[in-house]
């Protein structure tokens, strides 16, 4: 039997521990907005961990966003999607986004569950080879890179055609691409945001020559493909990260981590231009 002394000492070390723990919690809440990227305890943080968890937490039936496209899809150059630079199945079902990835950034304001599937470094065309199962949602071949008891999504985003300009890719074979994403989505009542070519600051290959076959893709992409689709949302992404000059090679100030890739500052801005340009559409999956 513990002595009363002793009890006392117990009873007042617990005390302390709660009262301490209290003002760590009080602390973490009252932490300025800006600052509270830095922790995990916020409300705003849990709740956008929780709706850009893929996992076996998304319940039947409930709606959820599909991210996929190349590396500034998944988040690089410091973070990853759930595929991971894999496309054989090989995912991890528990990985989470994180501040910095626009799966991350879009879940809360969307307020749509987000499932990372880009892979760094891919063109359209690998994309499309993989377009069933990893944006629709289908089981290919025995597998399936969503729950198992999830139907398909209620959102697409895709952000993908750098690197097909880059492989020097034919223009036509990036416009069936990007027809077969359209078709097959509004095949499914699934609604596809699609953002255009953007900058890359890397005159050694991002050539004249080059630029014009981006140009030709971004015009077709919103005066012919965009006008044919309905269910199809067009991010103008060359005009956000050009700063509004349309350049290729001109870099917004301040979000860019290297040629072609963004801050985790650049793809929380990033996140909120593309909310900011389907509140401007009206798109009916907002919330």
């Amino acid at each position: 039997m513990i002595s009363r002394p002793i009890a006392k000492r117990i009873l007042i070390l617990l005390t302390a521990l709660a009262l301490a723990f209290l003002a760590y919690l009080m602390v973490k809440l009252l932490t300025p907005i800006y600052e509270r990227e830095k922790t995990e305890f916020t409300i705003e943080t849990s709740l956008a961990n929780y709706l850009a968890s893929p996992d076996a937490d998304l319940s039947k039936g409930e709606p959820y966003m599909i991210v996929i496209g190349d590396s500034l899809a998944e988040g690089r150059p410091g973070l990853s999607g759930q595929l991971d630079h894999s496309v054989n199945g090989t995912y991890n079902p528990k990985h989470l986004s994180l501040p910095g990835q626009l799966s991350y950034e879009l879940s809360r304001p969307l307020g749509l569950r987000i499932i990372n599937q880009a892979v760094g470094g891919q063109t359209s065309s690998g994309i499309r080879l993989r377009w069933p199962r990893d944006a629709l949602g289908q089981t290919v071949g025995g597998q399936k890179t969503v729950p198992n008891h999830a139907g398909q999504p209620r959102v697409i985003f895709l952000h993908v055609g750098i690197n097909d300009i880059a492989n020097g890719d034919d223009l036509e074979k990036i416009k069936g691409n990007f027809r077969y994403f359209a078709q097959s989505a509004k095949e499914r009542r699934i609604w596809l945001v699609v953002a255009n070519i953007g900058v890359d600051a890397a005159p050694s290959w991002f050539n004249p020559e080059k630029q014009a076959i981006a140009k030709q893709f971004n015009v077709w992409l919103a005066q012919s493909l965009k006008p044919e689709y309905d269910n199809l949302f067009l991010i103008d992404y060359l005009n956000w990260s050009s700063a509004g000059t349309n350049d290729f090679l001109h870099q917004r100030p301040g979000i860019f981590s290297d040629d072609v890739h963004l801050t985790k500052s650049g793809y929380r801005q990033y996140g909120h231009y593309i909310v900011e340009q389907l509140k401007q559409a009206k798109a009916p999956f907002l919330n």
